[in-house]
């Protein structure tokens, strides 16, 4: 099973999450993982991203991510929704310089 690091605390990841990484996600699995990634300057560059079961959850952190680094000019904010196989798909970014755009789900 993995381990991640939250806010100095090391939780286990449980509920499929490790299959989840592995790519060996079920029809039969009920999660549908939510994660936010904060970056600071453009992609490559390094990222925090944590991964919530509940979308309110992973919403109130990326509102909480734009209140506390959103006016900063080089820092990127994504809510991701993880697909069935296991793609990342933007549900909602968030940039200094266009606010926060919402992409259509399908």
């Amino acid at each position: 099973m993995s381990q991640r690091v939250v806010r100095g605390q090391t939780t286990k990841a449980v509920l499929g999450l490790a299959r989840l990484a592995a790519g060996r996600r079920t029809a039969h699995d009920p999660h549908v993982p939510f994660h936010v990634r904060l970056r600071f300057g453009p992609p490559p560059s390094p990222a925090i991203t944590g991964t919530w079961d509940s979308e309110a959850t992973a919403e109130r952190k990326f509102r909480g991510f734009i209140g506390r680094y959103g006016s900063r000019a080089d820092v990127r904010i994504e809510l991701l929704e993880e697909t069935a196989d296991g793609q990342l798909i933007v549900v909602r970014r968030w940039t200094k310089d266009h606010g926060e755009e919402t992409r259509p789900r399908s």
